[in-house]
């Protein structure tokens, strides 16, 4: 597994990426009893009875300077995504802007295919009276005039992601922390497989990752997940 797949702690704001092999304790100060360890077994079996049934049943909003309107993702079926702003005082709500042209706009300026609901963006910052908006994931940013949809690199810091490091070795996830969530982003051409690794430094599977894909995936502060390709690197 290269280094263009991602992995995200949505609750926390954090991205870090994916090595060889790839270790993350998702961490917090918060320390639980070690017989406060979730019944990972009642999750599993939830997670078959919605997988790929259950939808935009998270919004995060990501508010606007004026406190008026706020942006968020929504998550749909597939893998797929659209990006929703809302203007919370009329009460309305629109896409945050053309999916297609922007699609068409990265490819023109990437070299690489883009899907219109499978856009490599993780975050939107408008600007200029919402003519301008800074669109950027977890190791690329671009300027995009919504005007025309021309393209240019962010030549500035990518704002607001933060990093969490992989650890080196397997280790059995040892305490529990406050409940969260870790969104996994796959920006390679093949299936990653995902593991919880259990008290006794047990790989529990939990499905995989798609290509170019996401999966959000509910935890604990102070679990270990790791990935890996199809052959166990």
């Amino acid at each position: 597994m290269n280094r263009r797949m991602w992995l995200g702690l949505q609750a926390r704001g954090a991205v870090a990426a994916l090595l060889n092999r790839l270790l993350i304790p998702t961490t917090d100060a918060a320390r639980y009893p070690q017989d406060n360890m979730p019944d990972y077994a009642l999750v599993d079996r939830l997670h078959e009875m919605t997988q790929n049934k259950v939808f935009k049943e998270r919004l995060s909003p990501h508010w606007f300077a004026g406190g008026d309107r706020f942006w968020y993702c929504n998550d749909l079926s597939g893998g797929r995504r659209e990006f929703i702003v809302v203007d919370a005082l009329a009460g309305k709500r629109l896409k945050a802007f053309d999916h297609s042209r922007m699609a068409k706009a990265l490819t023109a300026l990437t070299g690489k295919k883009t899907q219109a609901d499978r856009l490599p963006i993780e975050a939107l910052e408008f600007q200029d009276g919402d003519t301008k908006v800074l669109i950027y994931n977890t190791t690329q940013a671009w300027e995009a005039d919504l005007r025309t949809y021309t393209l240019r690199p962010f030549e500035g810091p990518i704002p607001g992601l933060g990093t969490l490091s992989p650890e080196a070795r397997p280790h059995r996830s040892g305490r529990t922390g406050p409940e969260t969530m870790v969104t996994f982003l796959n920006e390679t051409d093949e299936e990653a497989l995902l593991y919880w690794i259990d008290t006794d430094g047990n790989r529990k599977a939990y499905g995989v990752v798609p290509p170019h894909g996401r999966r959000t995936q509910h935890t604990f502060s102070g679990h270990v997940w790791l990935l890996t390709d199809r052959a166990g690197k």
